[in-house]
């Protein structure tokens, strides 16, 4: 039985490894009516979530680049509340 294919964006590992492309299956091989997509790595599946996975490139790099953002912004403010800390005897 033939599986349509697509290729989809991941940005669940963006910070770390950068948005991978792979082809992906609707879990059920049906159309792409959701974006719960099983991506086969390795003979591995994986299942990501609507917010991880896109079909399209630009919304993809928009999500990694929001992730950085926030990214950034966690670490100034544990930068901050590390600066603050004080140590006396």
């Amino acid at each position: 039985m033939f599986i349509p294919r697509q290729t989809v964006y991941i940005t669940r590992y963006a910070l770390t490894k950068g948005i991978i492309e792979a082809a992906a299956t609707n879990q059920l091989g049906k159309l792409y009516l959701c974006k719960n997509v099983c991506v086969e790595s390795n003979g591995i599946h994986n299942l990501f979530e609507d917010d991880e996975c896109f079909f399209d490139k630009e919304d993809a790099i928009k999500d990694a680049k929001n992730r950085v953002e926030q990214a950034v912004e966690k670490l100034e403010h544990e930068l901050s509340r590390l600066k603050q800390l004080t140590f006396e005897d």
